[in-house]
């Protein structure tokens, strides 16, 4: 079985897949046309300064969406695997802990804490909903964790994050990487955490990373008792840039 070697922590760009491309392809194709319509301007001008104006910003904005696009690129293939990895630093991981990664999809930081993981487990919740998601789904994260020698280490388990199936405390890490803001409702995402508190051992760590709700997030892990419950600076190394939140379950 083919192993992914240490030095080269990051697998094939094509295994993970591009989040939303519907989105890159428009970002890409729309800054491209407005640097088309900018040079037009320039070499038919309307009305002198004004045409010109209008080219400037034409181009200055397409200019922006294609770099936007070319980040949603770059995260995808090298920037979320060290968003995860450095999620995983904060956890202080010993090997033998049995961790339980929310909103799992494709398996990115499933993979990333298997591969930490050498005498504990990893298991995966997912309810496989996110469309935007190109190729998302179970199987498709079973192969991963499959190509990447990992399956003994893994489960992958269908389900909600609000009613989450385990008993409780049966994790020593729960982890979300840009999970949480797919619920909207505040009282929703307050089940998720109240899940996560139920599902953590007593002292267990609690590691998640998104870039909404976070104050809101910070409140309720608060009102759920826990403790050292921290915020990152803002990253940059995943688009949407993102904040960390860490806290520990009394």
């Amino acid at each position: 079985m083919k192993t992914v070697p240490s030095q080269h922590p990051y697998p094939a760009f094509t295994e993970y897949d591009i989040d939303t491309p519907r989105v890159t392809a428009y970002l890409t194709g729309g800054g491209f046309l407005l640097a088309a319509l900018s040079l037009v301007l320039r070499r038919h001008s309307l009305q002198g300064s004004t045409s010109g104006i209008l080219g400037v910003l034409f181009l200055a904005f397409g200019l922006l969406l294609v770099t936007v696009a070319l980040w949603m690129l770059w995260t995808c293939w090298h920037g979320k695997w060290q968003a995860c990895g450095r999620l995983l630093d904060s956890l202080r991981l010993r090997g033998n802990e049995r961790l339980l990664d929310l909103g799992c999809g494709r398996g990115m930081l499933l993979a990333r804490a298997a591969q930490r993981l050498s005498r504990g487990r990893a298991v995966g919740l997912d309810d496989w909903s996110q469309a935007y998601l190109f190729g998302n789904s179970r199987s498709k994260t079973l192969a991963n964790l499959q190509a990447a020698g990992l399956p003994r280490r893994v489960e992958v388990v269908t389900g909600d994050m609000r009613r989450m199936p385990f008993p409780q405390g049966r994790f020593d890490a729960v982890t979300a990487h840009l999970a949480l803001h797919r619920i909207k409702e505040r009282e929703g995402r307050l089940q998720v955490l109240g899940e996560a508190a139920r599902v953590l051992k007593k002292g267990g760590r609690l590691a998640l990373q998104d870039f909404q709700y976070n104050r809101q997030t910070l409140e309720d892990l608060e009102k759920l008792g826990f403790q050292k419950v921290e915020a990152s600076k803002i990253q940059f190394c995943a688009f949407p840039p993102f904040r960390r939140i860490n806290a520990i379950k009394k």
